[in-house]
């Protein structure tokens, strides 16, 4: 997970420029404003430019190092207790599910 981590940093540094040199907590100096929630207009502009290929693939990269820091997404006790609850249900009615190809023709049937 961690070359997948490598490889998003360097494809989001890539995209901006000057600043791929420097550390993140550096990029203001590039006028990259990483306070907040969302991210800055210039980072989505540059990040909108790339094709849609690498866009796709920097998506998976971020992905994957999320789900390397697993650990580091707190959860919440009410989410936990649901989720719990579910598996439990799932366990006790012993209900599989439908295949696949069952749900893909019963959507297929709705539209």
């Amino acid at each position: 997970m961690r070359k997948a981590r490598a490889s998003f940093l360097g494809r989001l540094t890539a995209t901006l420029g000057a600043c791929e040199t420097l550390p993140i907590d550096r990029w203001a100096r590039c006028g990259i404003d990483w306070t907040g929630d969302a991210i800055s207009a210039s980072i989505m502009e540059n990040l909108n430019s790339l094709p849609i290929k690498e866009r796709i693939k920097l998506v998976q990269d971020l992905w994957d190092s999320i789900a390397a820091d697993t650990g580091a997404v707190p959860v919440d006790p009410e989410e936990l207790a649901e989720a719990r609850k579910r598996l439990a249900t799932y366990r006790a009615d012993g209900v599989r599910g439908d295949l696949a190809r069952d749900a893909a023709e019963s959507v297929r049937r709705t539209l």
